[in-house]
């Protein structure tokens, strides 16, 4: 199997992953819902972005935490709160899931770190 290549868009709140998630996901007409997984300490939406010989995985993350469940997100105010039902034509929806064990967001986290650690300042001095 090839070995995946992640990019990263990092952000600094959920309230910025949220809105940055759904500036790129959403279309003009259609209510989304977009799944999210927390997984040791991260918020992540993973999408593929080739499945060429050399796969190309665009992961968005945050270190912070939702609940398990559906959310509802209001782009307007900024606020999210937990629901019981994707209802609402005007609000934004992620569906929250935290698998057990994800090879492919340990990897994520793994490339992750080594990136984060290379970019430090300690690394380049």
């Amino acid at each position: 199997m090839p070995k995946v290549h992640f990019e990263f868009v990092e952000f600094a709140s959920v309230t910025d992953f949220l809105i940055g998630i759904n500036a790129y996901f959403s279309a003009p007409g259609i209510r989304p819902f977009i799944p999210i997984d927390r997984y040791r300490g991260f918020l992540m939406h993973i999408a593929p972005l080739t499945s060429s010989d050399e796969p190309i995985v665009l992961v968005f993350l945050t270190n912070a935490t939702l609940p398990v469940g559906v959310i509802e997100f209001d782009a307007t105010t900024k606020q999210y709160t937990k629901v019981e039902s994707i209802s609402r034509p005007d609000k934004l929806y992620f569906v929250v899931v935290e698998p057990k064990f994800s090879t492919i967001a340990e990897e994520a986290i793994k490339s992750f770190e080594e990136l984060k650690k290379r970019q430090s300042p300690e690394a380049t001095s």
